[in-house]
């Protein structure tokens, strides 16, 4: 069902009603754009993916919203599903709230376009939001022109001095004397409107100040847009006290009655978050925090901050990208993308229960509509039954329900997948341990360097694992811990006197406190580095720059995206006196260290 500012109101209580009905609800969102720039990499601790993510992704808009609930039928032993897509509106004309400015990138509006997302439906009548500090701020506004308004209409009458008037406008000062006057001679006490002219702001200002110099306690004045058209006019009818204070109580009623309205989606997912109710995503961090940004309130710049947040407005989540994850009794997925981990699971018969959908509320299943929100919200629902069909035959078949509460799930909840080489999700619920990492090594080298250089320079250390931080910058993890003790000892020994120095390798643990500085993160204690000094040199032997280069370290995959390659049998200046031995051939694995995998969908 798609829901835009035409049928909200209608389907809210539906919606509503569905929320409250659930046994657990899927999400999903389309956003206006991905990242300002590719910060992130696959060495971040969970503290510092957090932070990047939030400097690069919070200028986006979410422009559309999935919200996908499965409500488990005991007697019919079958879930029936509602799916919704919101669109959603980024401006709001409600006095108050001031204009919203955010980004977008183009590449991402190309990609919603390639797959037919309707633009006009959320710019121009999608669903509005507010976020309750918005509400909080437009409320008190309301009750305070409510009470100003009253008090000024039980004070006296006071007349102003007639203003004067330039001579271009007197012929149409005086029309409109002559109206008001004729109008207070024909109609007595009535209740008739006298509207004037459209006129500019100027000559609406004229007009007060000069019916009021006269006519104060008499006349009642107001502005009004003209009807059909952009252009205002100034409208006045006999003062009546009692019918005044009727007017003010009828207009604040209306102002409370159209903020509740434009509060729009938000009224959805503060149903969801009071629900309580087990919430599903897939991959699903960067929705979770756009949601909360967006609709919620202001993202906190502390880690664990945010963690309480997300916590106390979705006590329980489920990210079915950590479910998916390889385990003893789940398969080996080819691709945990969320299109290619549905087609995977439906490949066996009787993997995913029975799903019926509401009329008009569902999407045909044989028919795929990925990158809509509501078909994707839905899709991960369908994953979270398949994944736990493979975790937990038994489980399915017996009392196939999933809930918050469900014994099968504790082991995974609030815990959300971010792309790394050695943690595979967040946990939003306790502490993210980060592991061992005294054998990666921070080197900083020439632009013009790829990665046979950098493979040459750590031969002699067995295999190694290289994640790209920049042209210039790079983390190189040695497999082998014992031989990594001597990485640093052995380049600076191998550093030949003089010349100016090519490149540096340091502990990661500097790139990691001179990172949380930029970041303004707590620094990090070195975590049993493998030592304290940097070794400067000068390149390996060079050769001529060919085709090789951080293009062709392979194409990034769902399972880390990772490339091994076999090394040449290159002779290193450090061969020579080195502790470890002959030089062998080893594997070299290169990270593309891509931000998100929904590039895997985008096909």
């Amino acid at each position: 069902m798609e829901v835009t500012d035409s049928n909200f109101r209608d389907e809210l209580p539906v919606i509503q009603k569905a929320i409250e009905a659930a046994s657990f609800i899927a999400i999903d969102c389309e956003f206006t754009g991905l990242h300002t720039k590719r910060t992130v990499h696959s060495l971040d601790t969970p503290k510092e993916h957090y932070a990047k993510l939030r400097e690069t992704a919070l200028g986006f808009q979410v422009l559309q919203v999935g919200i996908s609930t499965f409500e488990y039928d005991k007697s019919d032993k079958k879930y029936r599903n509602l799916s919704f897509s919101f669109y959603i509106r980024p401006w709001l004309a409600l006095r108050g709230v001031p204009e919203r400015i955010f980004q977008y990138q183009a590449s991402s509006l190309q990609f919603l376009g390639n797959h037919q997302f309707d633009f006009n439906k959320a710019f121009i009548n999608g669903v509005s939001y507010l976020k309750p500090k918005e509400a909080e701020k437009v409320l008190l506004g309301i009750n305070e022109r409510q009470e100003t308004q009253l008090q000024e209409l039980r004070k006296p009458p006071c007349k102003g001095p007639a203003p004067d008037i330039p001579a271009e406008h007197r012929e149409f000062i005086d029309g409109v004397l002559k109206s008001a006057s004729d109008f207070l001679g024909m109609h007595g006490d009535s209740e008739e409107e006298l509207h004037f002219p459209d006129c500019d702001a100027y000559r609406r200002k004229l007009i007060y100040q000069t019916l009021l110099s006269k006519y104060a306690g008499v006349l009642h004045l107001e502005t009004q847009t003209t009807q059909g058209g952009d252009a205002r006019h100034v409208v006045a009818r006999r003062f009546s006290a009692a019918s005044r204070e009727r007017e003010l109580a009828e207009k604040h009623k209306a102002e409370l009655e159209s903020l509740e309205i434009s509060k729009g989606f938000s009224l959805v997912l503060e149903k969801i978050s009071h629900s309580g109710k087990l919430v599903v995503g897939h991959n699903m961090l960067l929705d979770l925090i756009r949601l909360l940004d967006q609709f919620v309130d202001d993202l906190p710049g502390d880690f664990e901050e945010f963690k309480a947040m997300s916590k106390a407005c979705f006590p329980a989540l489920i990210d079915t990208k950590v479910l998916s994850s390889p385990s003893a009794n789940m398969p080996s997925f080819k691709s945990t993308a969320l299109g290619q981990l549905l087609l995977q699971l439906k490949e066996k018969s009787g993997r995913i229960p029975t799903v019926e959908h509401g009329k008009g509320y569902g999407y045909d299943e044989s028919s795929l509509k990925f990158h809509d929100a509501g078909h994707d919200a839905f899709a991960t629902g369908l994953c979270l039954l398949g994944l736990i069909s493979c975790l937990h035959p038994e489980k399915m078949r017996d009392n196939p329900e999933l809930n918050a509460t469900s014994a099968v799930l504790r082991s995974h909840l609030n815990k959300v997948y971010f792309m790394s080489d050695d943690m595979h999700y967040i946990n939003l619920d306790g502490v993210n341990v980060v592991p061992n990492r005294s054998n990666v090594f921070y080197v900083t080298f020439p632009e013009e360097w790829k990665l046979n250089d950098l493979r040459t320079l750590f031969m002699p250390y067995g295999d190694v694992h290289v994640t790209w931080i920049s042209h210039t910058e790079a983390a190189v993890r040695v497999r082998d811990s014992i031989r990594a003790r001597t990485v640093l000892s052995d380049m600076a020994k191998a550093r030949k006197d003089g010349g100016v120095p090519m490149y540096q390798v340091h502990p990661y643990t500097k790139y990691v406190d001179a990172n949380a500085r930029t970041l303004g993160l707590v620094q990090h204690p070195a975590e049993n580095s493998a030592g304290s000094d940097s070794a400067t040199a000068e390149p390996p032997a060079k050769r001529a720059r060919s085709e090789e280069d951080r293009s062709s370290t392979g194409s990034s995959t769902s399972s880390g995206s990772c490339v091994s390659l076999s090394s040449a049998s290159l002779e290193s200046p450090l061969t020579k006196g080195s502790k470890n031995g002959p030089v062998q051939s080893h594997k070299v694995e290169v990270s593309a260290s891509l931000m998100f995998e929904e590039n895997d969908d985008w096909v």
